[in-house]
């Protein structure tokens, strides 16, 4: 916290100086701030010059994330009654919205909604505090044409699309085209359907979701989202099982993935499409460790976004089976992941104040582990069991010459205080972890005050 003190005497001043250690030791680490901002593993006295409360720190960490910040947990929405009827569609609409806040879901991406539909769904979302991403196919239908389209074209389509809801709350967005490297989309045409939309509504982006790698960087500089969003599915039928998720090539492939997606965005925020279902074609369905534990490796990577593949399941065509059983009941998945969704929330606000950072611990295998490091300075350790069958216990050892003067240990989910060892330069504690399950810890050292 930063004080700005008026002084009109002498005597004032000569007080505030036989005070000033006193209020120094008391949280203000204002003396600091010509630390420079750095990636410096070791450096404890970095992370001052944000504007977080003097109160807070290591050992007292915000429990509520920072303002207009935003990791969503999301679902692909595809319901496929909709009859036009505003009494029986908005019914649906707020009973699955109500359904799905209930689960911790905050953002769906919605599908085969046209007309008035949208406007209905978007007063419902808002009514439960969901954002909305709309896909607007008409747009898609356009741009998937495999010659330029006009720009005047598709400046008058996306006002026509737009108007309507602009407006609205619940809009976060419009969702342009799906995998366009699969659907060989020309990348000119996904250009103008990005500027058509920004003129007809600056206020919300564009989305699309981006697959294959070797085609990604193409289309993420036409598009120039705010957001990339990618999937990659790695449960295949058949060919993988939950035995192979610790040291799966197919689980190697997903981690791979979201590196080169992570290094083609930069900057941008990164969110997963994450495998939920199963179809009649070359998916099975994830067992809930599968789906945690693919989260808590997206989130080492520095994925700040998950949006599960899919809600509902649909009888016809690939025959996909979501979160929903084909009788609109929730499945052992959906609820488990409520579960892990109310269990996430302290974790979800720490890496919402955090960014990636040098990893200062080390592990061994079948875990994954990555560090972060809070706005304020101090640094978090994710550990995550690659064990999607059977509890295994983590040993984290922490370098003193990455981290020195260490002096607590938290368990970032409960609050807890750990035990741990300074084993001469090593500092080391351990964790049993259930199958797929990740865990954050809190790194609190002396210059954490």
């Amino acid at each position: 916290m930063k004080r700005s003190l008026a002084v009109c005497a002498a005597s004032v001043l000569f007080v505030l100086f036989l005070l000033f250690p006193l209020i120094h030791c008391g949280g203000n680490d204002s003396d600091d701030n010509d630390q420079p901002e750095d990636d410096d593993i070791g450096d404890d006295d970095a992370g001052d010059d944000d504007d977080t409360n003097g109160e807070y720190n290591c050992f007292n960490p915000p429990t509520e994330p920072p303002a207009d910040s935003y990791l969503p947990l999301g679902v692909w929405y595809h319901w496929i009654g909709a009859t036009g009827d505003e009494q029986h569609d908005r019914e649906h609409y707020g009973s699955s919205f109500a359904d799905l806040s209930a689960h911790g879901i905050d953002l769906i991406i919605a599908n085969f909604v046209f007309g008035e539909d949208r406007v209905w769904l978007l007063e419902e979302a808002d009514k439960q505090g969901l954002k909305v991403i709309m896909a607007v196919p008409e747009m898609t239908a356009l741009i998937i044409q495999p010659i330029p389209i006009s720009q005047s074209y598709a400046d008058g389509l996306a006002e026509e699309l737009a108007a309507p809801l602009r407006d609205m709350p619940a809009l976060f967005g419009y969702y342009i085209a799906d995998e366009p490297g699969i659907h060989n989309i020309i990348p000119e045409n996904l250009t103008i359907a990005r500027q058509a939309f920004e003129k007809a509504d600056p206020e919300h982006p564009s989305y699309c979701i981006f697959a294959l790698l070797d085609r990604m960087w193409t289309y993420f500089n036409a598009l120039r989202p705010e957001v990339l969003l990618t999937d990659m599915y790695p449960l295949y039928r058949i060919i993988t099982t939950p035995e192979m998720f610790v040291d799966g090539w197919h689980i190697d492939n997903f981690i791979d993935h979201l590196q080169t997606a992570g290094e083609i965005a930069g900057a941008t925020p990164t969110w997963l499409v994450a495998q939920a279902f199963s179809n009649n074609l070359q998916w099975r369905m994830p067992i809930f460790e599968e789906i945690r534990a693919m989260v808590y490796l997206a989130l080492n990577r520095g994925v700040s976004g998950i949006v599960y593949f899919c809600y509902q399941s649909i009888p016809l065509g690939e025959q996909l089976q979501g979160l929903l059983d084909l009788n609109e009941q929730p499945t052992l998945n959906y609820e488990r992941l409520a579960e892990f969704h109310l269990e996430f929330e302290p974790i979800k606000t720490a890496l919402l104040w955090s960014q990636p950072t040098s990893t200062i611990a080390q592990t061994v295998e079948p875990f994954d582990l990555a560090s972060f490091r809070h706005q304020m300075g101090h640094h978090y350790i994710t550990v995550v069991n690659r064990d999607v069958l059977a509890m295994r216990t983590a040993t984290i050892e922490i370098p003193v010459s990455n981290l020195p003067n260490i002096e607590a240990i938290f368990d970032e989910e409960t609050g807890d205080l750990l035990p741990f060892e300074d084993a001469g330069g090593i500092v080391r504690f351990s964790w049993t972890l259930d199958p797929g399950d990740g865990r954050m810890f809190r790194i609190c050292t002396a210059m954490d005050h």
